[in-house]
């Protein structure tokens, strides 16, 4: 696939060809979804594990955050794996626990194995709880403190109130305080039991076989075929603007949520394209004005975040306490005129040339097909969403920004310094939760840094 694009003074678009991937996608025996992708000239092997694990309760979410720590500790399948030249990470975030392991080309089916056995049959060990508990509860104090995670939990209050999905993602003290190895193993043997999983394994060998040779190191492991479908939400609130304290002194910050079409939405394409022109990079709008030329900014983030079956673009922005208002001016500025057939074209280029560049990593590359899988999309989408986004209109872009992308279309979080409180003043309400985890970002979402001069 090669994106014909015009270009003024660059190399040829052959700098944008994209090969898709070779990879064969099936059921096991067992239940499981297993994909396997030929990388050529691979000289490891890349698997990733993912075990879908929605937190119902406060309870669910310190369970989950412990196990994700302690998973591979009990049964020492990290040594394991590390005598057969490998290396492994277990994790979890607000909707599943993943395993992620590189190995040689050799030992990569005995690593599958082990990661089975551990799965199969969950295990914790007082020492690891114990280690575990302690690291969860400093990320959660981490995240809580930190003024993006602030905006994000004052955000989902605004959009659904007390039933905002992210109300679990960061567990409580008590939460933790109730957490025992027994428990955990319990937990972890009810929700492996009967969880989706998906598998994918990319090396150098062909995919059938490599499909084959995973197939029979996952054996007879048991699991659930049927993949949960994301509970509905209520009606967002009305777009506004909310204002919270959580910032170091003298700083602030503002995150904006615009709605986006979904990822299986045909419209997905042209709302990618437009909110990187606007926030997508170093040559966005909001980094030349509000950091190049007004300096009113520490940095420019945007991603998209999925909350149950809605899309989001996010506009993250790092300022000092003083600029607020005039770089929510600028904010509102940059919104208004709809993209011109130069923007659209410097950000197609630069999508698709992330792409590219991410088909160079092997890690990348599996890491990519295990999110798409786990999240209940094709293995081959993002070959699918390059094709779309190479062959897409400058005028579908200009529509759907000025459909989506106005000032007063999304809601806002300002977070500003907390203030010291008088002896006699009321205790303040209790914060949104904050998740721990970064928002799931498309591969086109980029960070720009810099500061106010």
């Amino acid at each position: 696939m090669t994106a014909d694009l015009p270009t003024t003074g660059l190399p040829s678009a052959d700098l944008l060809t994209v090969a898709p991937l070779d990879l064969v996608s099936a059921r096991t025996p067992g239940g499981q979804l297993l994909t396997a992708v030929h990388v050529p000239g691979a000289r490891s092997v890349e698997i990733r594990l993912s075990v879908a694990m929605p937190r119902l309760d406060d309870s669910d979410s310190a369970h989950a955050e412990v196990l994700g720590r302690c998973l591979l500790a009990a049964p020492g399948t990290a040594r394991r794996v590390g005598l057969l030249g490998g290396q492994v990470s277990a994790g979890a975030d607000p909707r599943r626990l993943t395993v992620a392991a590189s190995c040689t080309v050799d030992g990569w089916s005995t690593t599958l194995g082990l990661l089975v056995g551990a799965l199969a049959d969950p295990r914790a060990t007082p020492d690891a709880v114990r280690l575990a508990s302690g690291a969860t509860a400093r990320a959660a104090m981490r995240a809580l403190a930190s003024p993006g995670m602030v905006a994000r939990g004052a955000l989902h209050g605004m959009l659904w109130g007390d039933r905002a999905p992210s109300r679990f993602d960061v567990p409580s003290p008590a939460a933790l305080g109730g957490v025992s190895a027994a428990s955990v193993t319990a937990f972890a043997q009810r929700r492996l039991a009967g969880a989706h999983v998906s598998v994918v394994v990319g090396g150098p060998s062909l995919p059938r076989v490599a499909w084959e040779t995973a197939s029979s190191a996952l054996g007879t492991w048991s699991t659930s075929a049927t993949r949960a479908e994301p509970a509905d939400l209520p009606p967002p609130g009305a777009p506004g603007t909310t204002v919270v304290e959580g910032a170091a002194p003298g700083r602030a910050a503002l995150r904006l949520m615009l709605r986006s079409p979904g990822r299986e939405h045909p419209g997905y394409p042209a709302a990618r394209l437009a909110a990187a022109v606007l926030a997508g990079g170093p040559a966005s709008r909001l980094s030349r004005s509000l950091r190049d030329e007004l300096g009113l900014v520490y940095g420019v983030n945007h991603s998209t975040e999925t909350v149950a079956r809605e899309v989001f673009d996010v506009v993250d922005l790092e300022l000092r306490e003083r600029d607020v208002d005039t770089a929510r001016e600028a904010l509102a500025d940059a919104l208004r005129p709809p993209p011109t057939d130069d923007e659209v074209r410097r950000v197609r280029r630069r999508v698709l040339g992330s792409q590219l560049v991410g088909r160079s990593s092997l890690a990348a590359t599996v890491g990519s097909v295990a999110d798409l899988v786990a999240d209940g999309l094709g293995p081959t989408w993002l070959d699918d969403h390059a094709a779309a986004v190479a062959a897409l209109p400058a005028g579908a872009v200009q529509a759907d920004a000025a459909a989506r992308l106005e000032p007063d279309a999304g809601w806002c979080a300002v977070v500003t310094p907390t203030r010291p409180r008088r002896p006699d003043a009321p205790p303040a309400p209790p914060a949104s939760p904050a998740p721990p985890s970064r928002p799931r970002t498309t591969p086109d979402s980029t960070t720009s840094t810099g500061g106010p001069a």
